[in-house]
């Protein structure tokens, strides 16, 4: 039986030596430096902190930029749409001033007509019309218009009209309810009479009632709830006084 060698590799232990003294002096270099690492971590983060802000920053005025740059490119369209429009309106006007003359001769001639229509309202403005009506509602009652002009000619359901003189009776009822009528297109000055007669009852008992209406110029006057008592009997109801220049009063 072969005897153990039991001698120690020096070279081995050695190696020992050196890698445990190696090892604990990297511990004791790791222990003594760790503070550093440690700030050294924690300005890291904070760098990346501030990174990560500005990149935020720059994304918002990315945006803000790409937003004014949406508005500034709306803004041009409008500016472009006005330009086209006004180049439009521009071209409409160099085309309607081929007809200006024949504008300005259709102008020329309505003023000419106006100015004439001016005139002819001007030359009515000095007279006036008279319109006399009498309306009763009384059955079978026959109530006739009597109207005497400046001159004293008398218009009547036996003169209608009188030669030379204007006016007319242009409506006569002779049973009520009924309603006559007179009329002058053009009063002269002067006084105008009207007056009302209950021509007859025609079996009616009741007393006439009759409403008097004088349309003119300026306006219209009515009289109201006129009663007529007397058969054959003529009733003044009032008296138009035409002026010079078409007014009426009733004095």
């Amino acid at each position: 039986m072969k005897r153990r060698d039991r001698s120690i590799n020096i070279f081995n232990l050695s190696m020992l030596d050196v890698i445990s003294g190696a090892l604990g002096a990297f511990l004791i270099i790791m222990i003594i430096l760790m503070p550093y690492y440690e700030k050294e971590s924690i300005d890291y983060q904070r760098i990346i902190e501030q990174l990560q802000t500005e990149v935020r920053r720059a994304q918002e005025a990315a945006a803000e930029a790409q937003a004014a740059a949406r508005a500034a490119e709306s803004r041009a369209s409008e500016a472009e749409a006005r330009a086209q429009a006004a180049e439009d309106q521009l071209t409409q006007l160099q085309e309607s001033m081929g007809d200006a003359g024949s504008v300005i001769a259709d102008l020329r001639g309505q003023l000419a007509e106006a100015e004439a229509r001016a005139r002819t309202a001007e030359e009515k403005l000095g007279f006036t019309y008279l319109l006399v009506t009498v309306k009763w509602e009384t059955e079978k009652h026959d109530v006739d218009l009597h109207v005497t002009d400046p001159t004293g000619a008398e218009f009547s359901y036996e003169r209608a009209t009188i030669p030379g003189r204007p006016g007319e009776l242009s409506l006569d009822d002779v049973d009520g309810p009924g309603m006559e009528v007179w009329v002058l297109d053009r009063a002269g000055a002067g006084r105008y009479t009207i007056e009302l007669n209950l021509y007859g009852k025609k079996g009616n008992p009741e007393n006439a009632r009759a409403t008097v209406r004088v349309l003119y110029r300026d306006g219209v006057k009515e009289f109201e709830n006129i009663v007529l008592t007397r058969e054959q009997t003529k009733q003044r109801v009032a008296v138009a006084e035409v002026g010079a220049d078409g007014t009426v009063r009733f004095p």
